[in-house]
């Protein structure tokens, strides 16, 4: 998922967030996967708000030396 620059901080990513998890639910999806760079601090802050933990990270994943988190959702709660 993306949210152009221009829309960030507007609620775009969250309503997009809330209906990917329940069209994961209404299909019965057990979990819900994702991966991105560490250094997105928006990111962070709205996977962590809908509950998504990071299950590890792959160091230097990046040509630069960043890191790749991977994160996850259980939606069987």
């Amino acid at each position: 998922m993306s949210v152009l620059k221009s829309w960030q901080g507007k609620g775009v990513g969250s309503k997009l967030m809330q209906y990917i998890i329940n069209f994961a639910k209404d299909n019965n999806c057990k979990k819900l996967k994702g991966e991105f760079w560490k250094g997105n601090k928006g990111t962070i802050g709205l996977y962590k708000k809908y509950g998504f933990v990071i299950k590890s990270e792959k160091k230097n994943f990046y040509e630069n030396g960043d890191s790749l988190l991977l994160i996850e959702l259980n939606l069987n709660q």
